[in-house]
């Protein structure tokens, strides 16, 4: 999987919404590169612009994204030092979760992310 996520402000021109609900990651990992700063601010944009489309995580959760469901995520990197080029498959992904956070946070694995439903297959373009 490859994520490319495009930002052009710096983390600090973003609304407070944004990087104070990030905030929590730092609390906990403090080896974020610039880049990996950048691709987990941008979640919280796209999981909100696609969960007004379709239901990608509740949307009571929303405004939790980053304690319920990135840093949660995070917790197996906080377990766990994979080697670099592990291949590692997340079935039942739904949200992206855990596969997502992993993704950015150990960019030299592979991760293929792997739902059954149909509906998700709308959450896949995102």
């Amino acid at each position: 999987m490859c994520i490319v996520v495009t930002f052009t402000p710096s983390l600090r021109d973003l609304p407070c919404p944004y990087f104070c609900r990030m905030d929590i990651l730092l609390k906990y990992f403090d080896d974020f590169t610039p880049e990996q700063m950048e691709q987990f601010s941008a979640l919280a944009g796209l999981y909100e612009e696609w969960n007004s489309k379709i239901n990608v995580i509740s949307r009571k959760d929303i405004d939790s994204l980053y304690e319920r469901h990135v840093l949660h995520s995070l917790s197996i990197a906080a377990a766990f030092d994979f080697p670099p080029g592990l291949k590692i498959i997340d079935i039942g992904t739904g949200g992206g979760f855990p596969g997502i956070p992993l993704a950015i946070f150990f960019p030299q694995l592979q991760f293929h992310l792997v739902d059954s439903l149909l509906s998700i297959t709308k959450r896949a373009t995102f």
